[in-house]
């Protein structure tokens, strides 16, 4: 359990926010102690050359006797004074009486040693408790100018620092733990919690969703693409049952019919006539339960968003002359003029077989619908929103009432029962005008006649 816990994506980011924070934090402590600690140190040199140019003004104007002078100002009672001669000759010396005796003997021993080629010199007594000693020499007017200043102030403010450091250290690797748990636990609880809805939908709550947050980070943006997914399953397996359901309820009255059918053709005594015209009948009961299954499997397919359209730019004049020539007999033999009327330059961009299928059946409703003498037209138009497409007729029209349901499947309007129709082709029509990302819509008069319009806007063209 310990070990599997080191392998966890929350385990290894609280420890990279930990190490992160800690790091980070030394960093910035170390970068500001450098900068003060820079700091203090070009504050003291500038003041000791501002000294140094002091103690040479002195003697400029009042040799030896001024240095000494000024050595005892209480001002300068703080720094080390020394001029020696270019034969390395002490002329002059003068250290703070407040100094540690064995700071004083260690400068007795390294003031002689330092070499008068650098300007800045650090002597260090050697002892913790005594003085350490930063030193600037520079020649001037061939004598050299010495001044030394303790460091002993700049050391314990430096060091009381790393103490208040040492002692906030703890409360800073705590609070880089605590927050690096804080905000693994925080970063990771949507992912928690697409876990627990697999579990949930694993014992069979298919129901169960993620939780969104609305934060529109990444980790909302996969909670909502995982919810939809889950939608989308559940629609997917509604509509397998609803398909299932319709096909083996569609199926049952022709089914039933074609047994009886059957049945009666194997009694004794039956003639070849007889025989020959059950046979004929239930090949035509067949191709109903055929024609019956391919609609409704197309209806699924085309609802569940399964279908892959093949798209391609087509010519409205030439999708309506197919859909003419496949439906201008059946109109001639019911004595219903059909006619075409689109300009050539009306392109949509769409699936062929499925635009001709969907127009072919709303060409083949307005026939059944439409009485000897009538006109049945298809146009089409394009302006800035769009292209229309319609089919129009002066058929006996459809009841206000019935108007809102002829999209449901089976539904057939009291007017509509005298034809032969499975209730399917509109749906049909709906479902491929929706795959294509278009809109439908009836306006009809009962009495008059029905005009269909298929809307395809700008952006499904493409």
């Amino acid at each position: 359990m310990f070990k599997s816990n080191f392998r966890q994506i929350g385990f290894k980011i609280a420890i990279a926010y930990s190490l992160l924070f800690i790091i980070s934090s030394l960093a910035l402590f170390a970068s500001v102690y450098l900068l003060f600690s820079h700091s203090i140190e070009r504050k003291d040199r500038d003041l000791m050359q501002a000294k140094l140019k002091e103690y040479h003004e002195a003697y400029t104007h009042g040799g030896i006797t001024a240095v000494a002078k000024t050595s005892n100002d209480p001002d300068n009672t703080h720094y080390l004074i020394r001029i020696v001669d270019e034969n390395k000759r002490e002329l002059f010396r003068y250290v703070p009486k407040h100094w540690d005796i064995s700071s004083q003997r260690q400068i007795e021993k390294q003031l002689p040693k330092l070499s008068l080629t650098e300007p800045w010199y650090r002597i260090d007594s050697g002892n913790a408790e005594d003085e350490d000693i930063d030193v600037l020499i520079q020649k001037r007017d061939s004598l050299y100018f010495e001044v030394g200043f303790s460091t002993d102030e700049r050391d314990d403010l430096l060091e009381r620092i790393q103490q208040i450091f040492l002692l906030i250290s703890l409360p800073i690797l705590l609070l880089g733990i605590s927050g690096g748990i804080y905000f693994s636990k925080r970063s990771l609880a949507p992912i928690r919690d697409l876990i627990t809805v697999i579990q949930n939908i694993q014992s069979g709550d298919l129901k169960a969703r993620a939780q969104e947050t609305n934060s529109r980070d990444e980790l909302d943006e996969l909670s909502k693409l995982f919810n939809q997914m889950l939608n989308r399953i559940q629609d997917l397996i509604r509509n397998i049952r609803e398909t299932t359901d319709n096909i083996a309820h569609d199926l049952r009255t022709p089914m039933t019919r074609f047994r009886a059918v059957a049945e009666l053709a194997l009694k004794e005594n039956s003639s070849k006539q007889q025989l020959e015209a059950a046979l004929s009948e239930c090949l035509e009961d067949a191709d109903e339960m055929l024609r019956l299954v391919n609609t409704i499997l197309d209806i699924s397919i085309i609802n569940t968003g399964t279908i892959q359209l093949h798209r391609s730019p087509i010519l409205v004049s030439e999708l309506f002359e197919r859909v003419k020539d496949l439906y201008e007999f059946v109109a001639e033999d019911k004595q219903i003029k059909l006619e075409c009327s689109c300009p050539s330059t009306i392109e949509i961009d769409a699936d062929k077989v499925r635009i001709t299928q969907a127009l072919a059946n709303l060409v083949d409703n307005a026939i059944k619908y439409t009485k000897p003498n009538g006109k049945i037209s298809l146009h089409a138009l394009q302006d800035t929103k769009g292209i229309k497409v319609v089919v129009e007729d002066n058929g006996i029209g459809i009841p206000e009432d019935d108007l809102p349901r002829i999209w449901e499947r089976h539904f057939r309007s009291e007017t509509s029962r005298a034809e032969n129709g499975l209730g399917l082709g509109l749906s049909l029509v709906k479902s491929i005008v929706q795959a294509h990302k278009a809109s439908i819509e009836v306006h009809s008069t009962f009495g008059e006649g029905t005009q269909v319009a298929i809307h395809f806007p700008n952006d499904s063209l493409h």
